[in-house]
C-alpha cells in the first residue's frame, strides 16, 4: 500500500481507521523510499552540502567545498571515484 497522507484538522475524525493509518504510514514511507532507491530507471540524487553532515551509513553527498562526492561507510565519509578505482562500491 502506498503512502497516503492525512491532513489532520479539527474536522478529521479521530477514529480507529485514521489512527491505524498513523501507525502504519511510517513503515509505508520507508517501503516507498526503498522501492525508489532500488528502481534503476530513476536518477540517483545526492544531497549537496558545504560542510559534512552527521555520518549516515550508505548516504551519498556532494561536498561543494571539495567539489567531490562522498559516501558514508558507517565509520567515516569516504570519497567516491578515487583515481584508480574501477568502480565505486559502497561497503
Amino acid at each position: 500500500m502506498p503512502y497516503n497522507k492525512i491532513n489532520f484538522d479539527e474536522q478529521t475524525p479521530l477514529n480507529s481507521t485514521n489512527l491505524d493509518q498513523m501507525e502504519t504510514q511510517y513503515d509505508e514511507v520507508l517501503n516507498d523510499v526503498g522501492a525508489n532507491m532500488a528502481d534503476s530507471t530513476k536518477p540517483l540524487r545526492a544531497r549537496v552540502v558545504s560542510t559534512f553532515p552527521a555520518l549516515a551509513d550508505g548516504s551519498i553527498i556532494y561536498h561543494t567545498g571539495f567539489a567531490k562526492y562522498f559516501y558514508g561507510s558507517g565509520s567515516a565519509w569516504k570519497e567516491l571515484g578515487v583515481p584508480g578505482q574501477s568502480q565505486a562500491v559502497i561497503e
